[in-house]
């Protein structure tokens, strides 16, 4: 079909209306005959970063549903048999700590000098609240690779939880002897200095974690740490200061009121706090509601661990080990888009194209405004012969961007499945849209594919005006 529709457009006269075109016509036509190569490459290039996958908001669409009912133009290379849990599989924390208990000393005994596997170990005995054990296996973590600061802080963490604060502080100081300041280890070992008594010393340490720049300073507590340390040596006014930028920060955050409210009672602004502490978030007194909180929070906690085990195993080429528990993952939080996107990367590794598949139609549902999902989607699509589901996938990327950037690639991909009457329009979107250079080569080349040359040549000298002197739209003698 688009050789046939590469020939009529080859063979079409010039017409007065064009004459003098003969150059253009030329660089149309090897436009035209590159476009057909654009499906083959579809699959194998990676897909570059543009500004359209950032964060857009999807539009309603029932495209969502179409996806199920596209089937392949041609035989897939494997036939699916994933299975992924559409609701959360969970019983109790009680059952669900031995069974991730279970699993975790597997793979400590299978693997016992790889860090991340000791770390998981780690965490879990301390959620646990055994100690002993998640001391034992954060400290082998770190023997294993002493790179990774946030062990170091876990540790030290687990250290103060039981009162082992001088323990605390001499793994974080050589930590910070290693060269690894980053904000969460200057906070721990500042509040770890607060806990002995080194007040001035907390506070110094305290201020380098606040200067230390934080991507989520809500998550940080290094600020309210500091107003708390401040406050015990007098220093009340800068203690009001660190406090309100706390209190903006973590605005849900008990502490923070509280420690406002006691640097003004210090300052005698008596009625300022007593506003404050009206604000305090009311704390949860009912037992059961408590219950459930705890259940979902180590439903998550779980859920996480088992993906960093999938990811471990994944590591050592334990792909059936890996996969199980990137599932597993899943059955606690089937909306992790996290772990079904590390799972959607093994089973692409593996081959397994349509189990892959299968795991990008859940990321688009968990996701419907990241554009990177759809294309992904599209691109496993093809390597699977199934060019209904790509072209549907990248249909559903325009409805979640408005910048033009998906419109350009649907147009790219209907000039290289030969549906270039609809490639017309979507690269027409694309040059209203962007006005980019390669917009307008999109646009160029499904004119010319559809036979308008007056139209193509008019895209052309607009092309050419804004880049004058790209190699692709160098005349040719």
């Amino acid at each position: 079909m688009r050789k046939q529709c590469d020939k009529k457009t080859v063979k079409q006269p010039v017409t007065k209306a064009i004459k003098g075109q003969s150059n253009f016509g030329k660089l149309a036509l090897i436009s035209v005959l590159c476009a057909s190569l654009l499906l083959a490459c579809f699959y194998f290039t990676p897909l570059p970063e543009d500004p359209s996958e950032q964060d857009h908001p999807a539009e309603p669409s029932d495209s969502k549903a179409s996806m199920a009912s596209n089937s392949p133009a041609s035989t897939p290379r494997d036939s699916a048999r994933l299975n992924l849990p559409e609701q959360t599989v969970y019983t109790s924390s009680a059952e669900e700590k031995k069974r991730l208990l279970n699993d975790v000393e597997k793979a400590v005994e299978t693997y016992p000098a790889d860090a991340t596997i000791l770390h998981i170990a780690g965490l879990t005995y301390s959620e646990l609240l055994q100690t002993a054990k998640a001391i034992e296996y954060l400290e082998r973590a770190i023997k294993a690779d002493s790179t990774d600061p946030q062990v170091v802080v876990e540790l030290a963490e687990v250290f103060m939880q039981f009162g082992k604060q001088e323990e605390a502080t001499t793994v974080l100081e050589r930590a910070l002897e290693r060269g690894q300041r980053t904000e969460s280890l200057l906070s721990t070992l500042g509040e770890a200095y607060s806990q002995t008594g080194r007040m001035e010393d907390a506070v110094k340490t305290l201020e380098l974690a606040v200067a230390t720049t934080s991507p989520q300073p809500e998550q940080s507590k290094a600020t309210l740490r500091l107003a708390q340390a401040l406050t015990q040596l007098g220093r009340f006014e800068e203690a009001e200061k660190y406090a309100r930028t706390s209190l903006s920060q973590r605005p849900t955050d008990v502490a923070v009121y509280v420690a406002l409210s006691n640097v003004l009672m210090n300052q005698k602004k008596r009625e300022e706090a007593l506003e404050i502490q009206k604000r305090i978030p009311k704390l949860a007194t009912n037992l059961v509601e408590d219950d459930q909180k705890y259940e979902l929070s180590f439903r998550g906690f779980a859920s996480h661990n088992y993906a960093q085990l999938g990811s471990a195993y994944a590591a050592h080429q334990s792909v059936a080990l890996a996969e199980q528990f990137f599932v597993r993952s899943l059955e606690l939080t089937p909306d992790s888009a996290s772990t079904a996107l590390r799972l959607a990367d093994l089973l692409k590794n593996q081959g397994r194209a349509q189990d892959a598949i299968t795991t990008y139609k859940r990321l688009v549902q968990i996701q419907p405004d990241n554009l990177k999902n759809y294309h992904n989607l599209a691109s496993l699509a093809v390597s699977a012969g199934d060019l209904p589901l790509a072209e549907n996938a990248l249909r559903m990327a325009t409805n979640a961007d408005k910048t033009g950037a998906a419109d350009l690639r649907l147009a790219r991909f209907l000039l290289g499945s030969g549906n270039v009457a609809n490639a017309v329009s979507h690269s027409q979107i694309a040059v209203d849209r962007l006005g980019t250079l390669d917009a307008y080569l999109a646009l160029m080349d499904a004119l010319s594919a559809v036979g308008d040359r007056t139209s193509a040549h008019q895209a052309y000298l607009k092309a050419k005006a804004i880049a004058p002197n790209d190699p692709r739209l160098a005349p040719i003698n």
